[in-house]
């Protein structure tokens, strides 16, 4: 797509994430997370005009915000701690060990009592 851009739309590319940059509408994380295509496809979606790009991404940013975007992973990993904690406790509580030789099955329902200090969130 870049290599698409004539001269000026290069230039207002450049101009756009000068922009951002400087008046700190991006945060750090999201430095990494975005690069010049990101950048682009708002400009092209806005013909090039800067401002109605700026507009464009900043609404974008705020829907992130609004539907956690940035903190599902975050969420999602302390779940699964949490869970990997819980049946690892439970296979200590019924000495079970698994080798990586072998696959255990069960067709046994274990009901248990979550330990309180765990959370998840």
């Amino acid at each position: 797509m870049l290599s698409s851009l004539t001269p000026d739309q290069h230039q207002k590319l450049e101009q756009f994430i000068k922009r951002i940059l400087a008046d700190k509408i991006i945060n750090e994380i999201q430095k990494l997370m975005f690069d010049q295509h990101f950048y682009c496809r708002f400009l092209k979606s806005q013909d090039f005009e800067i401002e109605k790009a700026i507009t464009q991404l900043k609404l974008y940013l705020q829907w992130r915000k609004e539907m956690n975007v940035d903190t599902i992973l975050v969420s999602l990993t302390k779940k699964i701690n949490y869970l990997s904690n819980l049946c690892f406790r439970t296979m200590i509580l019924l000495n079970i060990t698994i080798s990586n030789d072998s696959a255990l099955m069960a067709s046994t329902m274990l009901i248990i009592k979550a330990d309180p200090s765990l959370s998840l969130t």
